[in-house]
């Protein structure tokens, strides 16, 4: 089983595709744009539902990382420059109340030790994912969605 978390605008969809493309089973959940999964990954999560075939990535689990850790699941945490975060979030729309709670969540965080953080807009990609979840680099260039010329830079 692998959780992948981070901030909303962490690169969470492009980690959540990588891993379709690894094969697993992937659920992924942004509550600025994947409304729709949420009562399903809290389903699973609640039942401990975990297979080592299935993926949830979630913008929204940060605060819950320690109440769900265990040896069993592989942790991939999402991350980006704070800057570039910050205006990511308001070009979405964010309020700053939002961008508060979520700095709030980041600054609670900590880190389960089964966990490696990716820096998918500075430019982690297969080497560190495939690396992490002892596969084979797949033969195509790693997923890069909702990026814009501000906050994709490597």
């Amino acid at each position: 089983m692998i959780i992948g978390f981070g901030l909303p605008r962490t690169g969470t969809t492009s980690l959540a595709l990588a891993l379709k493309i690894l094969g697993y089973e992937t659920l992924h959940y942004c509550p600025l744009t994947h409304k729709d999964t949420a009562c399903e990954i809290a389903k699973l999560l609640k039942c401990g539902n975990f297979t080592e075939d299935r993926a949830i990535v979630s913008a929204s689990l940060t605060k819950w990382i320690s109440k769900i850790w265990t040896k069993d699941i592989q942790f991939i945490y999402c991350r980006r420059d704070l800057e570039s975060w910050e205006t990511s979030m308001l070009n979405m729309g964010a309020s700053t109340s939002l961008i508060s709670q979520c700095l709030k969540d980041l600054d609670e965080l900590i880190l389960p030790y089964n966990c490696i953080d990716m820096n998918i807009i500075g430019g982690d990609g297969w080497d560190k994912l495939c690396d992490y979840l002892l596969c084979p680099i797949p033969d195509q260039e790693f997923p890069h969605t909702n990026k814009s010329d501000f906050n994709y830079q490597i």
